[in-house]
């Protein structure tokens, strides 16, 4: 009897081992699903923003002045700043998925008027302000759920690989939007975005409908807690670096080459699709490389340098081809950076983690807020090559003071999946 016992109980044993490791695997299968779904729809988003990000400042000045522009721009990235704070609120009370589609359905509709009413300059305006506050914050639901269907040990493997699929899809916009510009005008390229949008909303709809989350507490944010927690603080002000960087150059860059330089559109679309190359070929491996050898406060620091210095080189020069090798540096710098960023952050932090979220999110749109008033007050006095310079200077000073107190997180370590 004894022994009948011992044989079922190793039996026993031996069944809930094996359920265990299916179970596991069935995890695992889920996780990755996920994630190849995910890579997908921020592909197709990439490049539907993409198609726009760079001349969408040059579309605007045709309805206001240029001084209005940065206006457009500073409206917009407040209300996405109070919107991101409220994030954790609006889930507690819609639902996640509820919420992103909600968002989504905004991002077409902005889309879809901007080509049905023209000449209006209040609703060029205000679509415009719509479309920029929902692809903001669609770019924040995707990353969500990235983070949520990630290892801690695969960290920047998975953010590498996230921002070289993304980037990718993201540097043939400007190339086909210039040569598109020259020939078919604004309102096709905003078709073309229309049409690149709609895979990214069927694909969410299809896939994450009946993913639930746990996470239903509201955001608090407070500072004193944040400042306090040193890897989080110093990587947001990494964060507002990075993105001030990109408001300066996306909104100046192109009217700069185009008035200044007296390029036309489909020179200056080959031009960014140059220049954002370092995207597609450094995210992935610099990401593993993170991992596995040399940590992220050696990469950021050095990526810091070369970004700051190849800005400040754009001052000095009005040759088309220093001035695009520039900007290609610039780019190398800021492709390292903005992966560094992603996974020294989430390897401090869980999807559980709103408040720290938010608060690091936010950082994108205070800088699109900040930048628009510097940017206004250094052009009532000096000419726009001038924003090259003292950004560059920005870059270099204040990215090496926060990045120089940072603490590597070289660990390697895989946590289990829970699904939420």
């Amino acid at each position: 009897m004894a022994k009948n016992f011992k044989i079922e109980k190793k039996t026993i044993k031996k069944e809930i081992i094996k359920t265990k490791k299916e179970l596991e695997t069935e995890i695992e299968f889920t996780r990755k699903s996920k994630l190849k779904y995910l890579f997908i729809q921020g592909a197709f988003f990439s490049f539907a923003t993409a198609l726009l990000s760079y001349v969408l400042s040059s579309y605007l000045s045709k309805y206001i002045s240029d001084q209005y522009v940065s206006l457009v721009y500073l409206v917009s990235n407040i209300v996405c700043f109070i919107m991101v704070f409220s994030f954790g609120k609006i889930i507690k009370k819609i639902g996640l998925f509820k919420s992103a589609v909600i968002n989504m359905l905004i991002l077409l509709l902005s889309l879809l008027l901007q080509i049905i009413i023209k000449q209006n300059i209040f609703t060029v305006v205000s679509t415009i302000i719509f479309y920029q506050i929902s692809s903001a914050l669609t770019y924040i639901f995707i990353d969500y759920y990235i983070e949520k269907y990630s290892l801690d040990g695969s960290t920047g493997d998975t953010k590498g690989l996230q921002w070289t699929i993304m980037n990718g899809t993201f540097l043939l916009g400007p190339l086909l939007a210039g040569f598109l510009l020259e020939k078919t005008g604004f309102d096709f390229i905003f078709l073309l975005s229309l049409l690149a949008t709609v895979p990214t909303f069927v694909i969410f709809i299809k896939h994450f409908k009946n993913i639930k989350t746990t996470t239903t507490k509201t955001v608090n944010i407070k500072l004193k807690k944040i400042i306090k927690n040193n890897a989080v603080f110093r990587i947001s002000m990494v964060s507002l670096l990075l993105n001030l960087f990109y408001c300066w150059m996306s909104i100046y860059t192109p009217i700069y080459m185009s008035k200044v330089l007296d390029l036309s559109w489909d020179k200056i679309g080959i031009i960014l699709a140059i220049i954002l190359l370092p995207f597609a070929i450094f995210q992935y491996p610099v990401g593993k490389i993170a991992d596995k050898y040399l940590g992220q406060k050696e990469m950021l620091m050095t990526s810091i340098i070369i970004m700051g210095l190849s800005t400040i080189a754009l001052f000095f020069t009005k040759n088309v081809i220093t001035f695009t090798l520039a900007l290609f540096c610039t780019r190398i710098g800021a492709s390292v950076l903005e992966v560094m960023r992603d996974i020294h952050f989430y390897k401090n932090t869980s999807s559980k983690d709103l408040d720290l979220m938010s608060f690091f999110k936010s950082m994108t749109s205070f800088a699109y807020i900040i930048g628009p008033i510097i940017s206004s007050l250094i052009l009532t006095f000096f000419e726009i090559k001038n924003l090259f310079l003292v950004l560059g200077v920005i870059i270099i000073v204040f990215g090496l003071i926060v990045t120089w107190g940072l603490k590597d997180t070289k660990i390697n370590f895989k946590s289990r999946f829970i699904e939420m």
